[in-house]
């Protein structure tokens, strides 16, 4: 960028901080590139001291562990019963809450219950193409949506050009068709019906 002011990778700039990184490619379907991106989501398990991203939840049932553990369970306040040589939860634990820093414990009681509550994945925030740069929001518009935008869109133009007299593309159709009712209305109550003996048919509908 120092040897090319004002290139057009410049706008990537801002954009390269953090935990960044660029997918490649020449495909022309950016929406399903997209999609195989954030289709990659791999289960994490919970470690001390982070965020957790979710609440978390121990199912009831069987833990596969031996009774000798219970005190385990008791520092954590979790009720439990001996059932069929191993412990079994009683109930259904809300153990972390989302956005709690997860404590040694917890952790140490997901990872021998073999619960992996996080995942992480790739996320999927910007686009750039030749110069061009958005949001990747973009890229779920699919075209039923881009054209019921559009047909929506047009609908206001029309509704206002309309409003204010303002002939234009959207809108030239209903001056005409307004304009061409009202000279009928004139026509036929002045009883001039030659010229307007289909609009006469068309008004009684």
């Amino acid at each position: 960028m120092e040897e090319n002011p004002g290139h057009k990778y410049g706008v990537l700039q801002n954009y390269l901080v953090g935990n960044t990184g660029l997918v490649f490619t020449n495909d022309s379907d950016l929406g399903g590139v997209k999609d195989v991106i954030v289709a990659n989501v791999l289960p994490a398990p919970a470690k001390q001291g982070q965020v957790a991203m979710c609440d978390v939840f121990v199912p009831p049932g069987l833990t596969g562990m031996d009774p000798g553990q219970t005190a385990f369970f008791q520092v954590l306040q979790i009720p439990t019963k001996i059932n069929r040589g191993q412990i079994e939860i009683i109930n259904e634990v809300h153990l972390i809450e989302k956005g709690d820093i997860v404590k040694a414990g917890d952790a140490a009681l997901l990872q021998k219950l073999n619960i992996s509550p996080f995942s992480y994945g790739l996320k999927v925030t910007n686009v750039y193409d030749d110069g061009s740069f958005y949001s990747a929001a973009v890229l779920d518009l699919s075209s039923d949506v881009l054209r019921a935008k559009f047909h929506k869109a047009a609908r206001y133009i029309a509704s206002i050009n309309y409003v204010i007299g303002y002939p234009s593309k959207a809108s030239i159709g209903h001056h005409i068709s307004n304009a061409y009712q009202k000279l009928a209305s004139i026509a036929l109550e002045l009883g001039v019906m030659d010229a307007f003996a289909k609009m006469k048919k068309k008004v009684g509908c």
